[in-house]
């Protein structure tokens, strides 16, 4: 099957601006004397980004994307009607927001209706035409920019398998690669890209055969035809894999070293060059979506970053918005632009740097300051290292995945400061309403003047001033929190109520003190949409982030990559029993706690805010608004530190107690002479009870985030491990 990603160049839009489409000949060196008879002057359709014409001393970085078995590029062109249209998907997805590229696509249809861009005396050497021929064409021919790094090449379904067996292989000439539904990943014999086939294959002997012939059959002459050539064996010059019924063992082997799952072991160092990896498919497109599934384990297991999603789908009927909402963002946010830094210059770790990070993850864990740990740096165009240590379940020996899944806590409350930012430039609220506006009983709010530890009474005064909705993002709104501030712990345990339902301990704005305000916020998130947090979020965040492991409830098939948890006593880290997690989200969800997720989410989230509010063609935020994030809210007074009210939860906290300040959702990091070893002066963070981490440094434009789930909060050992990691990071960044 194939796969078409365009429509017809004039929009239906006027007003959104619309590329141009050229369709060319290139003459492939590689596919000369092809014993199929295919020509070797192959149609080529380029779109063109809509500034092409008018910025004339502008380059483009260009995403080379390969049809599927049967099709070409005039269907995926838009000129023939079909599931897809490159120059309007791509219009679209433009105009939502991905940057400006060239894309590619060569007319892949030959004798037997695809060449599998494989290399065969039969076919030609497509991979060497795709490699060679083609990129130095377009790249001559082109306003290109003729780098590595400014490559991507993407496919769908044959295409697909041309993606990733051509990406592994080359990484030289492309940096990014994208697979839709890609087939062929395994050595099926009854496949290739179609299903049965084989006996009726051997019954051919002619071409007018073949050309009547149902579709699994002309896959198999196909991928022979790819796969085990034999220009010795006329008409066709293949070897089918049967010969009277028979399997060919040596036709077979050769169909099996084909195989991009038997080929990833053998190209590891390869993959591990290129910038990003990406693979998708439907659920419904079976074997498909299992074959992905396994090169994920692959993958994974041998430590290449990758992303990979199975969404609700079958084989073609969501390729087209697929493209639009997924590969072009992809490729906006992973190929290199005109006017960023080159390659050479940006951000990166280098293979030493992430063995010593590795290497301290692991001491960390073998000194017992951690029974596991994952810990990800991300700069604004992708990952620069992910590592894991120790073990995800200790009492079963279970070790501790890249992917595994963390109750990060209050690492939820700068999600939901974002959600009140969004709703902000949605016009739905003003950082000094009054919460009282939204929340009715924040009406007459009361400050305590005098409390007695032994009995739990207090005398009361009214509030000064209306607490708002910036107090709440500032932490300054006088609510606090029973497992830190003695007062509050006292009162819970008499009156069984939460934070925000008890008089205040300082008037709004007067005092820094960590709190449930941001329980508060999302309150107000609620009220104002109409809707749970969970559906919000998910609806506005995680899926336009890609943040498929983000949720208050983990789904049954993922529980088997939750962290245990575990608790310091006497020294000693103890495991403690696993409690049930809802697998399906139920409210109540709370604004300032409750979500899981992983590092590789948060690393996207941390991305977005380094982009300046966007990641790829999703924008949740304006740069204006980010910046108000990161600007001191609190004016002369400081981030204080907070006590141990609940010694078995907590120890004191924050790092940079006493100097730091606080903006809307995050703690600022002030500037100190004696760390500057550490994170910029200016960066953002905060952190979960459990001792998940993170911060993000908007001057050397990196983030960093790390999880394990260790009990007490500010955990000495715990802490060490962060600032350590941190420490590293920075002595290795280039």
């Amino acid at each position: 099957m194939a796969l078409a990603l365009s429509t017809s160049v004039a929009s239906q839009a006027p007003a959104r601006p619309t590329g141009t489409v050229e369709r060319i000949k290139v003459h492939g060196n590689a596919l000369e004397g092809n014993l199929e008879g295919d020509p070797a002057d192959r149609d080529v359709s380029i779109y063109l980004p809509p500034s092409y014409a008018t910025a004339t001393s502008r380059r483009y970085p260009v995403v080379y994307l390969l049809h599927g078995y049967t099709d070409n590029d005039d269907r995926w062109f838009g000129r023939v009607q079909h599931f897809i249209s490159v120059p309007e998907v791509v219009d679209k997805s433009l105009a939502a927001g991905a940057r400006e590229m060239i894309v590619v696509m060569p007319n892949a249809y030959t004798r037997y209706q695809g060449s599998m861009y494989s290399n065969s005396a039969t076919t030609g050497d497509w991979e060497r035409f795709i490699t060679k021929d083609l990129v130095s064409y377009v790249d001559r021919h082109y306003r290109t920019i003729a780098d590595v790094k400014s490559r991507g090449l993407a496919g769908h379904s044959m295409g697909g398998y041309g993606t990733i067996r051509i990406g592994m292989r080359s990484p030289e000439v492309f940096s990014s690669i994208y697979a839709l539904s890609p087939c062929c990943m395994i050595s099926n014999m009854n496949a290739g890209p179609g299903r049965g086939g084989l006996s009726r294959a051997e019954s051919i002997t002619t071409i007018e055969e073949f050309e009547k012939a149902d579709f699994q059959t002309k896959a198999q002459f196909a991928s022979a035809a790819a796969w085990s050539p034999n220009p010795k064996n006329p008409p066709f010059f293949f070897d089918l894999p049967t010969k009277n019924g028979e399997v060919q063992p040596l036709v077979a082997a050769k169909w099996a070293a084909n195989a991009p799952l038997a080929m990833v072991d053998q190209y590891l160092g390869n993959l591990k060059r290129l910038r990003a990896i990406a693979a998708d498919a439907g659920d419904m497109d079976n074997p498909i979506a299992g074959t992905v599934r396994t090169l994920h384990d692959m993958l994974e297991t041998n430590g290449v970053a990758h992303a990979i999603e199975i969404y609700e789908g079958n084989h073609v009927n969501r390729i087209a918005e697929r493209v639009e909402t997924r590969v072009m963002p992809f490729f906006s946010v992973n190929l290199a632009f005109p006017g960023e830094a080159p390659a050479s210059t940006r951000q990166k770790i280098a293979e030493a740097g992430a063995q010593a990070l590795s290497q301290q993850l692991a001491a960390a864990v073998e000194r017992g300051d951690t029974p596991g740990v994952v810990a990800l740096v991300v700069v604004r165009d992708g990952v620069i290292y992910e590592g894991a240590a120790g073990k995800l379940d200790v009492g079963r020996n279970v070790p501790m995945p890249a992917n595994a899944i963390f109750n990060i806590a209050s690492m939820t409350k700068p999600i939901t400061s974002v959600a009140i930012m969004m709703l902000l430039e949605d016009g739905k609220l003003r950082l000094d309403d009054p919460v009282s506006q939204y929340l009715p009983e924040f009406n007459n709010l009361q400050v305590i003047t005098k409390f007695n530890e032994v009995d739990g009474t207090y005398e009361t005064r009214p509030a000064r001033r209306a607490m708002t909705i910036r107090h709440l993002m500032a932490h300054t709104s006088g609510i606090g929190y029973g497992f830190t501030n003695p007062i509050v712990n006292r009162l819970q345990r008499g009156t069984q109520k939460s934070e925000w339902e008890l008089p205040l301990l300082s008037d709004p704005g007067d005092k820094w003190n960590y709190s449930a305000s941001t329980r508060v916020l999302g309150l107000i998130v609620e009220k104002i949409t109409g809707m749970p947090l969970e559906p919000f979020y998910q609806r506005r965040i995680f899926q336009p982030l890609g943040m498929v492991d983000t949720s208050w409830a983990v789904a049954a098939d993922k529980q088997s990559r939750v962290a245990t948890t575990h608790s310091r006593a006497s020294g000693t880290l103890q495991e403690q029993p696993r409690t049930p997690i809802p697998s399906t989200p139920a409210p109540p969800f709370r604004g300032d706690g409750g979500l899981y997720s992983t590092v590789r989410d948060y690393g996207l989230f941390m991305r977005m805010l380094l982009n300046g509010g966007r990641l790829g063609s999703n924008r949740l935020l304006s740069e204006n608004a980010v910046r108000m994030m990161g600007e001191n809210q609190i004016g002369s007074i400081f981030v204080e530190q907070q006590p141990d009210a609940d010694k078995l939860r907590t120890k004191p906290f924050p790092l940079g107690a006493g100097r730091d300040k606080f903006g809307l959702g995050f703690q600022i990091a002030s500037k100190d002479k004696r760390y500057a070893r550490f994170r910029s002066p200016g960066s953002l963070s905060w952190a979960g009870i459990f001792n998940t981490e993170f911060w993000i440094d908007p001057v050397k434009h990196i983030g960093g985030v790390q999880m394990m789930q260790v009990l007490p909060f500010y955990d000495e050992r715990a802490i060490r491990t962060l600032r350590d990691f941190e420490e590293l990071v920075y002595q290795h960044l280039r």
